[in-house]
C-alpha cells in the first residue's frame, strides 16, 4: 500500500465491536458524560491507521451501522469525526454497499468485515477484510476468485445462497455448482437466440 492509496473504512464493524466490548458500561466518564463508546471506536480507527499505513481516507456510516449500535452513539461518533476534520459519509438511509459503490472509482482500498463489498474489488482496488483476531486479508478481484471460486459479478448471488439462517444456506460447493449451472443456461440461451 502506498501513500497515494485512499482508504474507505466501513464503520459498521467498528461500531459493533465497541458496542459489544463495552456493553454500555460507563468506563470513561468526563463531566458526567460517558465517552466509553467513542473511545473504543477512535482507538480502533487509530489502530487501523497504524497497521494499514493509512495516510488518506474516509469513514462511511450507513444504514447497516444502525443495526450494530445505538443511534445516539452513532451520532456522537459522526459529530466527533467531523469536528476533527475526518471525512465522513453519513448515509443512514442507504446500505454500506450502495454508498461504497457510488464512491468506488475514487477508492483504492475498502476496509470492512462485510463480504458483500467483495463485489467492488478489481485488479487495482482491494477489499481489506478484517477478521476478529486475525491479520487483515487483502483481496483484489483475482484473490476473491481464488478464495471463493466465483467471478466478481456473482458475489451477490453467492452471498445470498451461502449466508443467512442455517436451514436456508447452501454450502460453498453447492452454491458454486448452482451458479455455474445458471451461467451455462444463460450461455445456452444466447447461442439459441443467435
Amino acid at each position: 500500500m502506498t501513500s497515494a492509496d485512499t482508504f474507505l473504512i466501513d464503520a459498521t464493524f467498528l461500531l459493533h465491536t465497541s458496542h459489544k466490548a463495552f456493553l454500555s458500561a460507563p468506563l470513561l466518564v468526563v463531566d458526567g458524560e460517558d465517552h466509553t463508546f467513542l473511545f473504543g471506536v477512535l482507538r480502533d480507527i487509530l489502530r487501523l491507521r497504524r497497521s494499514l499505513g493509512i495516510d488518506r481516507g474516509l469513514v462511511v456510516v450507513a444504514a447497516d451501522a444502525y443495526h450494530a449500535a445505538p443511534t445516539l452513539n452513532i451520532q456522537k461518533i459522526v459529530s466527533f469525526l467531523e469536528a476533527f476534520g475526518i471525512l465522513v459519509i453519513h448515509e443512514p438511509e442507504h446500505s454500506v454497499l450502495d454508498v461504497c459503490a457510488s464512491v468506488a472509482p475514487h477508492i483504492t482500498n475498502f476496509v470492512t468485515q462485510n463480504r458483500s463489498l467483495f463485489s467492488l474489488a478489481t485488479d487495482t482496488r482491494a477489499v481489506v477484510l478484517l477478521r476478529d483476531g486475525n491479520e487483515p486479508e487483502i483481496l483484489t478481484s483475482p484473490a476473491v476468485f481464488s478464495k471463493l471460486g466465483i467471478r466478481i459479478k456473482a458475489i451477490p448471488s453467492f452471498l445470498a445462497l451461502t449466508e443467512g439462517s442455517n436451514p436456508t444456506v447452501l454450502t460453498k460447493r453447492q452454491a458454486i455448482a448452482l451458479l455455474e449451472r445458471q451461467q451455462d443456461r444463460c450461455i445456452d440461451s444466447l447461442v439459441v437466440d443467435e
